[in-house]
């Protein structure tokens, strides 16, 4: 089979995983635009925004894709033409919280639409979304694992720290640091960040989100004994708390957690061997490209019709603070919204709806920024 994967490569982007598995079996080429800190695409474009037509009318005959994935990037990408190719269509969007009001237009336009988390399908569903189907992420063997080394670090975290778009990450570490001697990487990806974990006894994690993240697949992978956080609802169709990891509910617990498991090492080795175990069985990239194949293989396509597209890609593109123009014209309908919307005035009304339409996701974060801030002020005392 013939698969045409689009993505934006970064470091540490699913993209790559997803690229390395179905290679194995398929004839897959990947296309999308240079970033600074990204691999070389197989067609590199100068734009987010492809014509996909385009791009499969110059590729040869042998090499024309039967389905055309695009996964969800660090930034987006915008496919024109969809309704022009004959492959089926394939969008995998995996931070619905924060993409919703730009991306639950554009998922329309695809035949097949995939997200990594059971609490995401009934929000995209409520939105006309009824095509949406769960494959959850998963973790690459060749990269994602135990490495046997001496695990010298008693708890570790690895990602991304932001006061502001996660207050309550920031939040919980700031006391971990007080209460254990909890070590945090940012900035490290793929073998640098499985090398990391290979050195913890345990790893730290908190899913901004219901879904499971990344995260504790890896450090699973690696060998740790995983501290997660019980809100992260999701967890439970994949792992069984106290027999594959541990959950906490407050920063208090997750730190008595870590400090009760290293004073009994056995216990924590015996949790983390089996949430290992249970990962390299049932969560390999390998599962999730079988259950996704197979979701296209016996599922009727979603079929949206020409218009329904450009309305759909025109309010999408809106969203994303990008002008319709004359350029844009055939493939893109200017919302009404926009028509009746002063330059000025564009991003401000955008940004507006943004936190309208995901305060069902936002709402507590307000309460996190004053514990963060209180946290803060009291640390200079």
């Amino acid at each position: 089979m013939n698969i045409l994967l689009i993505y934006g490569d970064e470091p540490g982007t699913f993209g790559r995983y997803w690229k390395n598995i179905l290679s194995q079996n398929h004839s897959v080429l990947t296309c999308g635009p240079k970033t600074k800190r990204g691999n070389t695409h197989n067609i590199q474009t100068d734009s987010f925004l492809i014509d996909i037509n385009s791009v499969i009318n110059n590729l040869k005959a042998n090499k024309k894709p039967d389905i055309v994935i695009q996964l969800d990037s660090p930034f987006h990408l915008y496919l024109l033409n969809l309704d022009k190719i004959k492959a089926k269509t394939v969008l995998f969007w995996t931070d619905v919280t924060i993409k919703l009001p730009i991306l639950r237009h554009y998922a329309s336009c695809f035949n097949y639409l995939f997200t990594c988390c059971e609490a995401f399908v009934p929000i995209l569903i409520s939105h006309g979304l009824t095509n949406a189907k769960i494959v959850p992420l998963a973790v690459d063997p060749n990269i994602h694992k135990d490495h046997k080394l001496k695990r010298v670090y008693d708890v570790g975290f690895v990602g991304h720290l932001s006061d502001t778009y996660n207050p309550k990450r920031s939040y919980y570490l700031n006391y971990l640091k007080k209460k254990t001697s909890i070590v945090i990487k940012t900035g490290i990806y793929e073998d640098q960040m499985s090398t990391f974990y290979s050195k913890c006894k345990i790893a730290f994690n908190l899913s901004v989100t219901a879904g499971v993240n990344m995260r504790t697949f890896e450090a699973l992978s690696a060998g740790c004994l995983l501290v997660q956080n019980a809100s992260c609802t999701d967890i439970k169709y994949h792992f069984e708390n106290g027999k594959d990891l541990v959950l906490y509910n407050s920063k208090e617990e997750a730190a008595n957690l870590i400090n009760y498991y290293l004073k009994n090492p056995k216990e924590g080795k015996k949790i983390a061997a089996h949430g290992q175990k249970t990962v390299l069985k049932n969560h390999l990239y390998r599962n999730r490209a079988q259950t996704l194949l197979s979701i296209i293989n016996k599922t009727r396509p979603n079929k949206a019709k020409h218009n329904q597209i450009k309305t759909a890609l025109g309010k999408s593109l809106f969203m994303s603070n990008i002008k319709t123009g004359k350029k844009l014209e055939p493939y893109a309908q200017k919302p009404l919204l926009a028509k009746i919307t002063p330059d000025k005035l564009h991003k401000p009304i955008v940004a507006v709806i943004k936190q309208i339409e995901t305060i069902q996701f936002k709402w507590t974060i307000p309460y996190w920024y004053i514990l963060l801030t209180w946290q803060k002020l009291n640390k200079l005392r």
